[in-house]
């Protein structure tokens, strides 16, 4: 499902991932490296120990995501990818705004697994709601000239 206002036809070659030490974090990063459009990078906390391969660009950011320190990292960056939690709603709305201010121009929230926008969904998985909210979220910033994706590929069984 692509949703967003306005889809940018720029091309994407330097993407950036978030919370890529996570569960779904180190396939994400393992397929997109293997592409060779995408000059890929990591968005890290200062508190994290993941580690990643030696070639891939680390931006460690202090565990409160400073915004200076956050539009230092997704300067240049034409997408993101966000695998933070959806417990994590203020943080993922500070990552978003300065990725606006940055100029990425695509981003692409944790939607993976269950469709948060049917609402049956939330009602049986609360924590889900925070997926739902960042989507909103994402609506609400589509004037800004910002385009997101959300892709919802079902649930995981491994």
């Amino acid at each position: 499902m692509a949703k967003g206002k306005g889809i940018s036809t720029k091309e994407i070659n330097n993407v950036i991932i978030a919370g890529a030490g996570g569960n779904l974090g180190p396939s994400i990063v393992e397929a997109l490296d293997k592409d060779p459009q995408f000059t890929l990078s990591v968005l890290s906390r200062k508190g994290s120990s993941a580690t990643f391969p030696s070639h891939i660009k680390v931006h460690r950011v202090d565990d409160s995501y400073p915004e200076d320190q956050l539009l230092d990292a997704l300067k240049g960056q034409d997408a993101i990818v966000l695998l933070l939690p959806p417990t994590e709603v203020p943080v993922l709305k500070s990552i978003i705004d300065a990725s606006i201010k940055a100029g990425v121009s695509r981003v692409i929230p944790g939607e993976f697994g269950s469709d948060s926008s049917i609402p049956a969904v939330t009602e049986q998985i609360p924590f889900l709601k925070g997926k739902l909210d960042i989507k909103q979220y994402l609506q609400s910033k589509e004037d800004t000239g910002l385009s997101w994706s959300a892709i919802v590929n079902g649930g995981f069984f491994d």
